[in-house]
């Protein structure tokens, strides 16, 4: 049985924090962030229990946060007959869980509730879920046939990307350059933190880092959701990426990752010379998924396109590429990704990709913000 919850809280790190919890059981779940928001969900959908974090805005938007529109909140849901049993789990700040609002919260209808942040708790939310659902008389949960998730191997074609096989990942949008970015090491060996806000400036995204998050929380669902179906593995939220609400988002110490290799690429098919006239850049069999040579890009690029009589050109690898980049930062240029468009005529994802396997590899880095920053040769930490 699938169970579906209402997260009623403002702040959207605890929110996500709430949801990976939900999600880890199994269970679905939708968000509110005020009390206007929430009652019109409460109206519209039927849930199996509600998370109500107390200090809550009446409206989005308002600055006003009272735990007393938690609390009217909670009145609202026990005195309308179509939600009053719905089961309800108090989040409370630490200091605000002294016995007498406990008596005060238990007497409005509460069914349990936990202060915040969660390691200060006696129980795990997902103990108190688990616990309250129980005690509704609700199944449950049977246990999965899916196997335990173990060490996964992340590959990065140039069009994609997959988890064991498994292509959790399509294309060169902003989740890709997240995944890109998070590729990072630290000089021990381990992944990085990143923040949200890192992210969408990674991944250039114009909601910042409410995109960032969406994006990761996104693939999280589809990495869970794929290998359920194609590999019978049951991977948790923070199996792939870890979330900590002080240092950010990283890869999980299970997961590795590399580019894709000649081995990893299906032989290009072959095709008929009496129609080699009507081939493109992509079909002349010259490796379209090369890693390395990144051909298909390449194939795709303005200056090789067939149409513009430039295909005499000689194509520049990404290699040749990348080190134009570094003779052009040792002579002191503040570089832009533009630039190296401009420079090859390639397009921004493959002049984005270039900049980032070089700050991957920890030779040049980023300054500034957005559109007013340049790349620069990377200063050797101490």
């Amino acid at each position: 049985m699938t169970y579906t919850a209402l997260i009623i809280e403002d702040d959207e790190g605890t929110a996500e924090e709430v949801a990976e919890i939900v999600e880890s059981l199994g269970h679905t779940c939708e968000s509110a962030s005020c009390m206007e928001s929430a009652k019109r969900r409460l109206s519209a959908s039927c849930y199996d229990y509600v998370l109500l974090d107390l200090g809550i805005p009446v409206r989005s938007g308002r600055t006003m946060h009272r735990t007393e529109n938690g609390i009217n909140l909670l009145h609202h849901i026990r005195n309308t007959p179509t939600i009053s049993a719905t089961p309800v789990i108090i989040m409370t700040a630490h200091g605000n869980d002294g016995p007498e609002q406990a008596v005060e919260l238990m007497r409005a209808g509460a069914d349990d509730y936990l202060a915040k942040p969660f390691s200060r708790s006696r129980l795990r939310l997902d103990e108190i879920i688990l616990r309250l659902l129980a005690k509704r008389g609700a199944p449950a949960q049977e246990r999965t046939s899916l196997r335990p998730f173990e060490e996964c191997e992340l590959v990065f074609f140039p069009d994609r990307v997959e988890l064991n096989g498994v292509k959790v990942c399509r294309g060169r949008g902003k989740t890709r350059s997240i995944l890109e970015t998070m590729r990072a090491r630290r000089s021990v060996g381990c992944y990085r933190y990143f923040s949200a806000a890192q992210l969408a400036e990674a991944a250039e995204a114009k909601r910042g880092q409410q995109a960032a998050v969406e994006a990761i929380s996104r693939f999280k669902k589809t990495v869970q959701s794929k290998m359920a179906s194609e590999r019978g593995i049951d991977c948790q939220s923070q199996d792939v990426i870890e979330h900590d609400q002080t240092y950010g988002y990283r890869f999980s110490s299970m997961i590795t990752d590399r580019d894709a290799i000649e081995q990893d690429v299906p032989a290009p098919k072959m095709h008929d010379p009496a129609n080699a006239s009507a081939r493109t850049g992509d079909d002349l069999g010259n490796g379209a998924d090369d890693p390395v040579n990144d051909l298909a890009t390449q194939a795709r690029d303005p200056v090789n396109d067939p149409a513009t009589g430039q295909r005499d050109l000689v194509k520049p690898t990404a290699k040749q590429r990348r080190e134009w980049v570094l003779s052009e930062l040792r002579r002191g240029t503040k570089l832009r990704r533009p630039d190296v468009e401009k420079q090859f005529g390639v397009s921004q994802k493959t002049a984005t990709r270039d900049l980032q396997a070089l700050m991957k590899e920890r030779m040049i880095e980023f300054v500034g913000h957005g559109g007013t920053g340049h790349y620069r040769l990377a200063r050797k930490r101490r």
